[in-house]
């Protein structure tokens, strides 16, 4: 499969399932965003949101692309009162073209 390939600036909404596999609520920070050689370009900025015990469910992280042209990794970090509790590589790169 390729890389998903955008146009500089463009905007997009990148559709993220998520679960708490624990026994109790809680209330989670996250961020989607992009890196090229070590920099990160494009970022969804900190999303906020709360999943009940064992629930699941699709977070929306709204990017806008670099400017400049290139591939990018895409990362997810999440955080639980501030601790990083996951910290996700995506399985395909984002092509700005």
């Amino acid at each position: 499969m390729t890389d998903p390939e955008f146009a500089p600036g463009s905007s997009h909404i990148a559709h993220v399932p998520v679960s708490n596999p624990t026994g109790a609520a809680w209330t989670y920070n996250a961020e989607l965003y992009l890196v090229k050689d070590s920099t990160k370009y494009a970022s969804s900025g900190t999303i906020r949101f709360t999943l009940a015990a064992s629930a699941s469910d699709t977070i929306d992280f709204p990017l806008t692309m670099p400017a400049a042209e290139g591939t990018y990794k895409v990362y997810i970090d999440v955080y639980v009162a501030g601790e990083l509790i996951a910290a996700y590589q995506a399985t395909e790169d984002v092509t700005v073209t």
